[in-house]
């Protein structure tokens, strides 16, 4: 079984996120590295206990770990075996830089088969795997604003998360010589719009949210996008007001340009002369004189 085939069953699995009755080959496909022998005796300790928790190989970071569970439940005087995924266990050697690990959201936990785990990802895809020295992470919802949920919240057509190598706090006193757009694209590590990827990146810490229009990429404010101006109909307090547009390396990398109804380079374009025309009052340094700016626009 190859990583395309993990990514496969994950992806089918994201649409019904609970497998009814499973069977061996079920469980099999998330945690190749069981025996059949091992898989049953999975289904025994769930019917015999209620509920058994395992883990599989991750996609992406080397020392996560997806949780699966197997729970018995009563239904209609029946008692059937349910599968689920969990979430992801981030082992603490799987950060890279040693100031990255959170200090209260990580907590130690044991799961059995452990190392045969980490030893199947590394022989069967131990070159796409990485460590993670993502310092930020960032994500973006593409929101449509003419559309919302029978409940009145935004309704979300893609989301994406972005992995940065530095901080949000430490790119905010850059915008009066770079414009937000052009220092979140010179920070970022890895794009991904895999939730299964994204549960692995992030792991207990918690991203940055950002919302762009569906029609135009611009930011989404709370009553209509900063470039378009069409007005948003849902007035949930469910977004922040996000000033800045997509990114365009987010677009080109996920082949996103297409999906829009007009280029969100012409987004970009008019952040940019917004910023370049706006007087930041931040006091020039003798190695950074206030003139010294800088712009790189893309088509």
């Amino acid at each position: 079984m190859s990583r395309d085939s993990l990514l496969v069953a994950l992806r089918d699995f994201n649409k019904t996120a609970v497998i009814n009755e499973p069977q061996v080959q079920h469980v099999k496909m998330f945690c190749p590295h069981l025996d059949i022998s091992e898989i049953g005796e999975l289904f025994y300790e769930a019917d015999d206990t209620g509920r058994v928790v395992f883990i599989g190989p991750p996609l992406k970071i080397r020392g996560a770990e997806h949780i699966y569970h197997l729970t018995a439940v009563e239904e209609n005087n029946k008692r059937v075996l349910k599968f689920t995924w969990g979430g992801v266990y981030r082992r603490k050697e799987s950060y890279a830089l040693v100031d990255n690990v959170p200090p209260n959201g990580w907590l130690p936990r044991e799961f059995n088969y452990r190392e045969r785990v980490a030893n199947w990802a590394e022989t069967n895809y131990g070159n796409l795997l990485m460590w993670d020295r993502s310092r930020q992470f960032l994500s973006l919802s593409v929101v449509d604003p003419s559309r919302r949920t029978l409940h009145h919240y935004p309704v979300v057509v893609k989301q994406v998360l972005l992995s940065m190598r530095d901080q949000w706090i430490d790119l905010e006193p850059l915008q009066d010589r770079y414009p937000m757009p052009q220092l979140i694209e010179t920070s970022l590590e890895w794009i991904t719009d895999n939730p299964f990827i994204s549960a692995e990146m992030i792991g207990p810490m918690l991203p940055l949210h950002g919302f762009n229009c569906s029609y135009c990429g611009g930011g989404l404010g709370l009553d209509k996008c900063h470039f378009c101006k069409r007005p948003v109909c849902s007035k949930r307090q469910a977004r922040c007001d996000w000033p800045y547009p997509i990114p365009l390396r987010v677009c080109d990398e996920l082949r996103w340009m297409g999906d829009f109804a007009t280029s969100p380079a012409n987004a970009m374009k008019a952040y940019y002369a917004q910023w370049a025309a706006r007087d930041f009052q931040s006091p020039p340094t003798a190695d950074q004189p206030r003139d010294v700016r800088s712009i790189v626009l893309r088509d």
